[in-house]
C-alpha cells in the first residue's frame, strides 16, 4: 500500500499588521511609512486602516505599495477643509466611496482604487505607505495602535490580510482521501496507515 502527503488550500483567515512606526506627516512633502509582513499566504483580500490627525484633509494623497512593487492610490484630496481620519477603514466591499464621504471618515469606505489589485500576491516583505501633503502650513500625524489621538485611543494604521495557506492531507488507495487541519493530524494518520501495511 502506498501513501502520499499532499497539500490542499485551507479556507481564508485574517491577519493584522501594524505600521512599523507612526510619526509626523510633513507639509508640502512626502512622508513614507512601512509595514513588515511575514508568515502569510497568498492574498485573497486586503483592507487598510488609516489613522491620522490632519487639518485640511484635502491636502493629502495616499499611496500603498506592495513588496513586489504594485502601487495604488488609496485616495486623493478628500474631506475638503475638515480634519482627521478617525481610524478610517478602506475596504473594497464598503458601501460608500471615500470620495463621497465626509471627514473624519468614521467607519468603512471604498478606496479610490480597488485593493483587489494586490490579490494573488505574496504579501511577505515590506509594504510602503506614502503620504503626499500638497500644501504648506498644515502638518499632521500618523498613528500606531494605542496612540493618543484627538478622538481618544487610536486603533492605528494597519494592513488586514485575508490569505490562504496549504493544509496537509494523506492519500491512500485503500482508505481514500482524508483532509486534515494540520501537521499533527497528518502525522498521526500516516502512522495509522503504516500499521496497516
Amino acid at each position: 500500500m502506498t501513501t502520499a502527503l499532499l497539500y490542499l488550500p485551507s479556507s481564508a483567515y485574517a491577519a493584522v499588521f501594524n505600521i512599523a512606526s507612526g510619526g509626523q506627516i510633513f507639509d508640502f512633502s512626502t512622508s513614507v511609512f512601512t509595514f513588515s509582513v511575514s508568515g502569510e499566504g497568498t492574498i485573497t483580500d486586503l483592507n487598510v486602516r488609516f489613522s491620522a490627525q490632519h487639518t485640511y484633509d484635502s491636502d493629502l494623497t495616499v499611496f500603498l505599495r506592495s513588496p513586489i512593487g504594485t502601487e495604488i492610490q488609496l485616495f486623493s484630496q478628500v474631506g475638503s477643509f475638515e480634519d482627521n481620519f478617525q481610524d478610517t477603514l478602506l475596504d473594497d466591499q464598503a458601501a460608500i466611496a471615500i470620495t463621497a464621504g465626509n471627514a473624519p471618515f468614521i467607519g468603512a469606505y471604498r478606496p479610490s482604487n480597488p485593493l483587489s489589485a494586490f490579490n494573488g500576491q505574496n504579501p511577505n516583505g515590506t509594504w510602503t505607505l506614502s503620504i503626499v501633503d500638497d500644501f504648506a502650513s498644515e502638518d499632521g500625524y500618523l498613528y500606531q495602535a494605542g496612540d493618543a489621538a484627538p478622538w481618544g485611543t487610536a486603533l492605528g494604521t494597519q494592513l488586514s490580510f485575508s490569505s490562504s495557506t496549504p493544509v496537509p492531507y494523506e492519500f491512500s488507495p485503500t482508505l481514500g482521501i482524508l483532509v486534515l487541519g494540520g501537521w499533527g493530524a497528518a502525522t498521526q494518520l500516516k502512522k495509522q496507515l503504516q500499521k496497516r501495511k
